[in-house]
């Protein structure tokens, strides 16, 4: 798993791209320009997840976004992640989105006192997907999943 964000060093994000990973978190703008550049290659991803992608879609982007779509084979799992999105940006994601499903929350119905965040301290970059994954593993089972 490789992060690709803006206001982050290029080059470290170049250097960890060259191990081809699997999956990729990032902004749209990042994304696509390490697609530009030819430092991520898209063959061997299985997922990517794009934030922010209300700000790119919001400010009339959406040339950006569709341009990582045809950028990465069909097969690529794709989640578009917003925190305001309006009617009309996410009916334009209709036009390159694959199967989208659509979960929208009610700012209303939203609770932040229920949501917990931790943070873990891996040492070891190379253990910090393995380590996630035992997270999350525990926390399904303790949900029932």
């Amino acid at each position: 798993m490789q992060t690709c964000i803006g206001g982050t060093g290029v080059r470290s994000e170049i250097a960890k791209l060259q191990k081809d990973p699997q999956i990729i978190v990032g902004t749209p703008g990042r994304v696509v320009d390490h697609l530009k550049r030819g430092s991520l290659d898209a063959k061997y991803l299985q997922l990517m997840i794009l934030d922010e992608a209300d700000e790119l879609l919001g400010k009339n982007f959406q040339e950006t976004v569709k341009g990582v779509f045809q950028a990465v084979p069909g097969e690529i799992q794709v989640g578009l992640f917003f925190t305001t999105m309006s009617l009309r940006c996410l009916e334009s994601t209709r036009s390159f989105m694959r199967d989208p499903v659509v979960i929208l929350c009610k700012y209303k119905e939203l609770l932040m006192e229920e949501i917990q965040q931790h943070y873990v301290t891996v040492e070891k970059e190379e253990h910090r997907s393995d380590v996630l994954v035992e997270i999350l593993g525990k926390i399904g089972k303790k949900i029932g999943y």
